[in-house]
Order: structure tokens, then C-alpha cells, then sequence
């Protein structure tokens, strides 16, 4: 099938006109030099969000881990984490195994509540100082969430997911880069179990 992009406008994140992109294929916007690049599969960074089993009322922490896939070559990446205020307590997070692996200590999280950060939203950024790139294999753990589960919390389902609300989602390739790149994210949750 041909491909055919009409008054793609790059700086403003448009495209009037596309016609259906064959399976496999997407348009990646370059915004800072206003291209518009037609890739083969996806390439883009992904966070996966686990999913962890809790009792009710259980004042044991809940760790949620988030994992990474395509984590080549990466020299910064920010975002927001959104989980259920009214099910779950944020008390907080770190490296793979509650250690300073990885990234840390240069994971930066910022806590629901304090400043601009909504009650229910955990932002985080990180950037590679070595003044180069990092690589990772698929399903590495980049952080690891804390939660416990609200007294009085009935059996059910607490959802967390990745978004940009509060920190702006997204990555980059390059250190030298000026805009980021957008990942994609998977959900996850935690399970409330009786």
C-alpha cells in the first residue's frame, strides 16, 4: 500500500492528511527540525507498569516494579506515574530491589502532594551524567513503587499507570537534544485480595 502524507506540519504536531499506514508502521514527529519520519516497528522506549497482589487492609507494602523494553541508547526520561488515591498510600520508591541500581541516585522522584504534584501522581526524571547513553536489556527493573493499601479498602482492583499530566512523558536519544521523544506505556495495578 503507498503511503501518502499531505501538508504534514511537523512544528505543530499535525497532519491534515494520511492515508491508512500499513501494519507496523508509524509516523515519528520530529518537532525541533519539523520532520515528519515514516519507521518500521516500534523503537520507541516503553515503561511497563507490574502488577502486584495486596490482602485488604494490609499494612505490609505493596512493591510495584516498572519495567523498561527498547532501552537503547537513552539519555534522559521523565514522566508521570498516576495511581488510585483512594485505594492505595504512596510511600515510595527506588532502584530495582529497593537499592540504588540502575539509575539511581540520579532517579529524582517528586511526591504526591508536595508543590504542583496532584494528591494522586508521583513524577520522576532521570538523566544519564556520564555525559553518554545507557542501554538495558528488555524487562530490566528501572524503579520500584511503594504502596500500602488503605484501611477499609474493599477486594478490587487499584490501577497505575504512566502519563505526562504533571511532568511531561518522554525521553531521549541524544544528550545534546533539545525536545524528548514519546514512549509508550503499559498499566499495571494493584490487586486487592481477600
Amino acid at each position: 500500500e503507498l503511503i501518502t502524507i499531505v501538508d504534514a506540519d511537523a512544528i505543530n504536531g499535525t497532519v491534515d492528511v494520511v492515508s491508512t499506514l500499513p501494519t507496523g508502521w508509524s509516523l515519528v514527529y520530529d518537532l525541533p527540525n519539523g520532520n515528519v519520519n515514516l519507521q518500521f516497528g516500534s523503537t520507541a522506549l516503553e515503561f511497563v507498569v507490574g502488577t502486584e497482589t495486596s490482602g485488604p487492609n494490609n499494612p505490609n507494602s505493596v512493591f510495584v516494579p516498572v519495567t523498561v523494553n527498547n532501552f537503547t541508547d537513552i539519555a534522559t526520561f521523565q514522566g508521570t506515574i498516576i495511581f488510585d488515591e483512594t485505594k492505595l498510600t504512596y510511600e515510595g520508591a527506588a532502584g530495582p530491589n529497593g537499592s540504588a541500581d540502575f539509575v539511581a541516585p540520579y532517579l529524582n522522584f517528586g511526591a504526591p502532594g508536595v508543590g504542583t504534584v496532584p494528591n494522586n501522581a508521583i513524577t520522576f526524571s532521570w538523566f544519564e551524567q556520564g555525559g553518554t547513553t545507557l542501554t538495558v536489556n528488555d524487562g530490566d527493573v528501572v524503579m520500584v513503587l511503594e504502596f500500602t493499601v488503605k484501611v477499609g479498602t474493599p477486594t478490587g482492583e487499584a490501577l497505575i499507570s504512566i502519563d505526562g499530566s504533571s511532568t511531561a512523558l518522554g525521553y531521549s536519544d541524544d544528550i545534546n537534544a533539545t525536545s524528548l521523544l514519546t514512549p509508550t506505556t503499559t498499566g499495571g495495578k494493584v490487586i486487592i485480595d481477600s
